[in-house]
Formats: C-alpha cells, sequence, structure tokens
C-alpha cells in the first residue's frame, strides 16, 4: 500500500506541471492569447498521449524485466526508445510542418497566431516521447522519490517560467514555456537514470 501510495504521487506530480502552462495563461494573459494558446496546447495534448499509451503497454515487461533480468530491462528499453525516437520525430516534424492546417481544420479562422504557436509545441514532441521512455524506465526500477523530486522541481520551474515569458510574449511564451519544460524533464529524467542506475 505504501509503494501503490508514492507511485500514485510520482505519475500525477508528472502531469501537473503541464498544466500549470494552461493555469499560468488563463491568470497572468488577456483572453484572446488565453483561447489561442489552448487552441494550439488541445491539439499538443492529444498528440502527447501517444507516448504514454505506448510505454505503458510495455510497462507489465520492464516491471518485470527491473525484477528478474536487468539484461532483458536494458534490451526491452532500447526497443521502445528507439521506437519512440522515431515516432516522436515523425510526429514533431509533422506538427510542426502542419501546424497551420491543423488550426484552420479545428478553430477556424478565429484564432490568427495559433499556427506559430502551435509549431513552437510540436518542435517538443520528441522530448515528450523520450520522456516517457525515461519515466517509465525509473517507474520499473522503483525510483519513485526520484521522479516525485524531479516533477516536484518542473512545478516550480513552470510557475518561475511563466510569471517571466508569458506577461511579455503572451501566447508564444506559454508555448515557449511548454517547450522548455518538455525538454528540461526529458534531460532530467535521462540524467537521473545514467547517474542511478547506469546499467
Amino acid at each position: 500500500l505504501r509503494d501503490s501510495v508514492v507511485f500514485a504521487a510520482a505519475t500525477a506530480l508528472g502531469t501537473v506541471y503541464f498544466q500549470v502552462v494552461v493555469v499560468a495563461m488563463s491568470v497572468i494573459s488577456n483572453a484572446r492569447q488565453t483561447g489561442v494558446f489552448s487552441l494550439a496546447f488541445r491539439i499538443l495534448s492529444v498528440v502527447n498521449g501517444i507516448p504514454l499509451l505506448l510505454v505503458g503497454s510495455a510497462f507489465p515487461i520492464l516491471l518485470r524485466a527491473a525484477r528478474d533480468d536487468r539484461e532483458r530491462l536494458r534490451y526491452a528499453l532500447r526497443r521502445v526508445l528507439e521506437g519512440n525516437l522515431l515516432l516522436g520525430g515523425w510526429l514533431s516534424l509533422l506538427l510542426v510542418a502542419g501546424a497551420p492546417f491543423a488550426v484552420h481544420v479545428i478553430g477556424g479562422p478565429g484564432y490568427p497566431g495559433a499556427g506559430d504557436v502551435l509549431r513552437i509545441l510540436g518542435a517538443g514532441v520528441i522530448a515528450t516521447f523520450l520522456s516517457a521512455v525515461f519515466a517509465i524506465a525509473l517507474l520499473s526500477v522503483a525510483a519513485y522519490r526520484l521522479l516525485i523530486g524531479i516533477s516536484g522541481g518542473m512545478v516550480v520551474l513552470a510557475v518561475v517560467l511563466c510569471a517571466i515569458l508569458i506577461p511579455v510574449d503572451g501566447a508564444r511564451g506559454g508555448a515557449i514555456v511548454t517547450l522548455s519544460l518538455e525538454v528540461a524533464l526529458a534531460c532530467a529524467y535521462g540524467t537521473a537514470l545514467m547517474t542511478t542506475h547506469r546499467e
């Protein structure tokens, strides 16, 4: 039960920082900028659900391998990482290239600038795919407290970046914050994994 509570806290905190930007946009920026950002963010949210589904389906295998066979865990993680790099890179390019079209289809002409915002957000998709692999690896080796610490740090970083960038650049500032958080999270998870479980 204790492990379940810590596991739940680690996975829940991993999604909170992402929503901080949406809340900050509604509090700090005006309604137009918030609407532009929200449209682009909703499209991104659909794409960002894909790595969670892919990696989540491999979690039972990774968990069993972490307990019984570290060599198998390393092999499985490498394969999942390679697949996520390919798919994440492709989706990132697709989102950056097709952002204006996606915004026009979903939002119509009433959201000028949302295509540029989505392009910025789309550049971070590959980092999201990497973060999913690193996070599931840390969950597999029961590094729950490490995940909680990183996620808590990301929430603080999100608040600081939002306070700096959103008042200056509105929806684009929110997109830059989101992109920065995704890259920072991938780097933090990857570094944590390499330093605590070098194998």
